[in-house]
Parts: C-alpha cells; structure tokens; sequence
C-alpha cells in the first residue's frame, strides 16, 4: 500500500511539473506572438 501510494504521488508530483512547464511554454509563446504583432502594429503606424 505504501509503494502504491508513492508511486502515485510521484506520478501526480511528475505530471504537475510537465503541466507547469507546458503552461510556462505557452504563455511565453502566446507573450511572444502578442510583441511580435505589437511590434509590426506599432511599425505600420510609425
């Protein structure tokens, strides 16, 4: 029982960390998408 236990925490734990890292990925991809059409916005009206 206590091997079991184990083992799915650190599944849970292991899957908290590859959801934190995508979730990180993402935004940064998101934020970089929004400055790069901000920055070509801000070009064609300067």
């Amino acid at each position: 029982m206590d091997v079991l236990f184990l083992w799915r925490c650190g599944l849970c734990f292991f899957l908290l960390i590859l959801g934190s890292i995508f979730c990180v990925w993402s935004f940064e991809t998101i934020f970089a998408i929004g400055l790069l059409t901000y920055k070509s916005y801000f070009a064609t009206t300067t």
